[in-house]
């Protein structure tokens, strides 16, 4: 007869281990947020948010809450940057942020780079690497030199 308990445990002990890499990959991702936020004066927000795929729609439908806007198909996640002060600027993306079932290893894609970050220090060092880009240098400037709002 076969014997699943030791499955069963296995299950258990990844699960615990893929929350505490997220835990651990969510306190580094707060940090970069700070830092970014206070290298730019307070005038950079950074977030983690779901992005649209290539093969959705955005629309308004009516839900059972009314008219509300949706976007049905694939979505992603990222890392997108925008201005905290008030400035009216769409959201840019700084990198496409993909964690695996284990948590580890996290992909990031930014300006024709792609990284796999297989623990926080790969992550850490990749997370410079994207900031210190000239492509996403560029991305920050051009936020940062809009005039500030009144």
């Amino acid at each position: 007869m076969t014997d699943f308990r030791d499955a069963f445990a296995q299950g258990q002990a990844a699960f615990r281990d893929a929350e505490r890499a997220r835990s651990e990959i969510d306190a580094l991702l707060f940090q970069f947020t700070e830092q970014v936020n206070e290298a730019s004066g307070g005038l950079l927000l950074v977030r983690r948010e779901k992005r649209p795929g290539p093969d959705s729609r955005t629309g308004i439908f009516l839900t059972a809450d009314g008219l509300q806007r949706r976007t049905l198909g694939s979505t992603y996640d990222a890392l997108t940057v925008g201005r905290s002060d008030g400035v009216e600027t769409d959201r840019v993306e700084l990198c496409r942020f993909d964690l695996a079932e284990t948590s580890y290893p996290v992909t990031l894609q930014y300006a024709r780079t792609e990284e796999r970050c297989h623990d926080r220090e790969a992550l850490e060092e990749g997370l410079k690497r994207m900031l210190a880009n000239p492509t996403t240098g560029g991305l920050l400037a051009r936020l940062l030199d809009r005039p500030r709002a009144a």
